[in-house]
């Protein structure tokens, strides 16, 4: 009788057993939840920087092929006097245009702008759609391209 009552665990510790194997499961599962939300969250903030940074090279792009190219600078704007006589120069605000529409995901249809003032300043303005967030994200660059 005393062997019986060693090999069979009464039905209250089987129960607590039980008890102590659901609480387990239910912990790691809010654990795994916790670092699937962090990991999200990461990505989603990984994603916005990585947007941001391509944003930021290419209007830094523009601003450089105007800045190399003073006497046509108005030819890499793309709103207010954009008069050019140089071809070479609009073609290569068309491709650059082209390149941010490739390289900038949920670019807005009206998302790139490029003024050349009668100061000399030249301002480039992106604007585009967050992928996750659906948020407007915007990126302007200015400099002063005169002496």
């Amino acid at each position: 009788m005393r062997r019986d009552r060693l090999q069979r665990p009464s039905s209250l510790a089987r129960g607590s057993a039980l008890l102590e194997v659901l609480i387990s499961v239910g912990l790691l599962a809010v654990g795994a939840m916790a670092v699937l939300l962090v990991n999200s969250t990461l990505i989603a903030s990984s994603t916005v920087g990585h947007q941001r940074a391509e944003a930021a090279l290419l209007a830094q792009e523009l601003v450089v092929m105007a800045s190399t190219d003073p006497g046509n600078a108005g030819c890499y704007a793309t709103s207010g006097s954009t008069a050019c006589s140089s071809e070479v120069a609009s073609q290569r605000r068309e491709e650059w245009q082209a390149r941010v529409a490739n390289r900038l995901p949920g670019l807005l249809s009206d998302g790139v702008v490029a003024q050349y003032d009668s100061d000399q300043t030249f301002m480039v303005t992106l604007q585009w759609r967050s992928a996750r967030a659906s948020e407007i994200r915007n990126l302007r660059l200015a400099t002063h391209l005169g002496t």
